[in-house]
């Protein structure tokens, strides 16, 4: 029903997961450092880009997804069941690149957790651009 094309739809759906997830962690990772008492500074710089490539991993894999679940019944219940093994990957290097930063390594050393979370977020981009026309189709 939308006079834009669906690519474009995907990119404002999936750049408004993006932001929202953004503005939460400005709030959540300050917090976190406040109650477990670590010092911010000297892990901002490589925390930073691990947030935001998983952020960019969710948030059009998750656009994608729910624009495919969005079409059955049972939506609420399929949505969880195809996201969280598809995400899985993305997690685990999620994972490893914060415990990386967190403890003060430099980016070069999980430059390849980087990559990869990178390169998860273009390939769901892409795929979620090409395909979201056919992910809401009606009938």
């Amino acid at each position: 029903v939308s006079p834009i094309s669906p690519g474009a739809l995907f990119v404002a759906k999936a750049l408004m997961n993006f932001t929202l997830m953004a503005l939460s962690q400005v709030v959540l990772v300050p917090a976190f450092y406040i109650l477990f008492g670590q010092g911010l500074a000297a892990n901002v710089p490589g925390l930073v880009p691990s947030l935001l490539l998983v952020n960019h991993g969710f948030s059009t894999l998750g656009t994608l997804l729910s624009a495919l679940a969005a079409g059955t019944r049972r939506n609420e219940v399929l949505l969880p069941i195809l996201l969280f093994p598809l995400t899985l990957p993305l997690v685990v290097l999620a994972v490893k690149a914060t415990g990386e930063a967190l403890n003060g390594r430099p980016i070069a050393e999980f430059l390849t957790h980087l990559e990869a979370m990178a390169a998860f977020g273009l390939i769901y981009s892409a795929a979620g651009f090409l395909l979201f026309s056919h992910a809401v189709q009606e009938g």
